[in-house]
């Protein structure tokens, strides 16, 4: 589609600079993330035991779910007031829901850790629950705030708050590499300081909220169950994702214990480099497509539908020489790095999901959508897993997990493309032809001739879509120079 022929391109209603300038601030922001997440995957496991690994891997589990507690307040007030500006947007009402929201999280969290503490004998996991539920306040109080300035499309204070987490965890983790600490529990309370850190950054930024008083108790309450009306079913969208791997993650930890979780769980982190990187440009998106016509929007999402399933082929590459550096720095890890294989093709899928999937479910507010799509996804995940099970094996759970999350982003598209009346896109089956071949490279042959033939795939591939990627990359280049 071209957007410059149409008459609303003419007067943009997106502000394509500002755009492109908190696109840029947000990947500064994941590159700190990305030297934390680095050191944490590739430092720590040589420091700390297998077992202790795996304790710090289920922390970093178990944390991912804490915004349950949330009942999905946050993320109602972004959908109900995305878009809106600082001067617009009713700060008493704003402050009012997320204190209820906090007080209720700190309360859940706590009578949680204490009642499963209860069903756990291991004293290391007993820890790791009271941890997750202290975790999960302060992850609540900066993840709250950080929504408020998403809200407000200040992203650029969102993501330097993200750049103040991420990089004061990787100073403290600096210094626990250079004592030669083996201790996780160290490592998780200094995860539990990044998060004050960043709280006390974004409370700085919205003082002016913290400090505009709060409703009478009564309206608060009804606005923010009114908030939770309309948020919990992004927030259980949300959870329901994660419940697609969690639940196979789950059933490792279950069947073949800590040690095994441990190496999983690190390739899982290898995979999850990339996908922090979409999730930042899928944040700054959505308050920008918010203020935009429905004609760019379209125009938007086609741009970034064709881009991904184009060159997302090419981040397979990545794989070989991470398999070279990784397996003579972590041996006791190369067990890893065959399961990082199998779950590589996850960013591709991940990435389409995140960026045209969840964002413009929220855009045209259809989280009832994307709710039951990813509930679909959950059951079919669940199922494939207890199949895995009865046949005891590792591999199926994790090409289970492949296949429910290239499912899902493709289902997603299909209905994206309906709702927004647009022709469904032939790339998406050379994509997934592509992701077919390099699982089977991996697995039956070795590395040489794997990196030969999935080079030789994408020669193929760069030459079949010649003409396409030049009109792709002409466009990127007309953004870019316009502004």
């Amino acid at each position: 589609m071209q957007m410059s022929n149409s008459p609303s391109a003419k007067k943009r209603s997106i502000d394509t600079r500002s755009l492109l300038s908190n696109t840029a601030m947000a990947f500064a922001s994941q590159f700190v993330a990305m030297l934390a997440s680095c050191m944490t995957s590739l430092i720590v496991p040589k420091l700390l035991s297998v077992s202790n690994f795996g304790y710090w891997q289920l922390f970093i589990f178990y944390s991912s779910y804490v915004g349950f507690f949330a009942l999905g307040a946050i993320d109602g007030v972004y959908l109900i007031n995305g878009g809106k500006t600082r001067e617009s947007i009713n700060k008493r009402s704003i402050n009012s829901q997320f204190w209820i929201s906090t007080g209720y999280v700190a309360l859940f969290s706590f009578l949680f850790a204490l009642t499963a503490s209860r069903f756990v004998s291991e004293a290391a996991r007993v820890e790791v629950l009271y941890l997750t539920a202290l975790y999960s306040v302060l992850s609540q109080m900066s993840a709250g705030l950080g929504y408020i300035l998403q809200t407000i499309n200040e992203t650029k204070s969102y993501s330097k708050s993200v750049m103040l987490d991420r990089g004061s965890f990787a100073a403290f983790l600096v210094i626990l590499i250079a004592l030669k600490c083996t201790s996780f529990e160290l490592y998780i309370i200094f995860f539990i300081v990044s998060k004050l850190v960043c709280f006390i950054y974004c409370a700085n930024q919205l003082r002016d909220f913290l400090a505009s008083g709060f409703l009478p108790l009564g309206p608060a309450i009804q606005e923010t169950l009114a908030s939770i009306k309309v948020g919990i079913k992004l927030m259980f969208a949300g959870i329901a994702s994660m419940l697609i791997t969690g639940i196979a993650r789950q059933a490792i930890d279950s069947n073949w214990g800590i040690n095994v979780f441990a190496k999983v769980s690190m390739a899982l982190s290898l995979v999850n480099f990339f996908s922090m990187f979409v999730n930042q440009a899928s944040m700054v998106l959505f308050p920008a497509l918010r203020r935009g016509t429905k004609e760019e929007q379209v125009g938007l999402y086609i741009n970034l539908r064709d881009s991904l399933e184009l060159f997302m082929p090419y981040i397979y590459l990545c794989y070989f020489p991470a398999v070279i550096i990784l397996g003579s720095w972590l041996p006791q890890y190369t067990d890893s790095l065959t399961y990082f294989a199998v779950l590589l093709p996850i960013c591709a899928y991940d990435a389409k999901m995140s960026i045209c999937g969840t964002t413009y479910f929220k855009v045209l507010r259809l989280e009832r959508k994307l709710l039951l799509i990813n509930l679909s996804t959950v059951a079919m995940s669940a199922i494939f897993t207890m199949i895995s099970l009865a046949f005891n094996s590792l591999n199926c759970i994790l090409y289970s997990m492949v296949l429910s999350i290239a499912l899902r982003a493709n289902i997603s598209e299909f209905i994206l493309n309906k709702r927004q009346e647009i022709d469904h896109s032939r790339l998406a089956i050379g994509e997934a032809g592509f992701t077919l071949v390099f699982l089977i490279a991996c697995a039956t042959l070795d590395i040489k001739l794997a990196f030969v033939s999935i080079l030789l795939a994408l020669t193929i591939h760069t030459i079949a879509n010649k003409r396409l990627i030049k009109d792709i990359l002409k466009k990127t280049r007309g953004v870019f120079s316009a502004h």
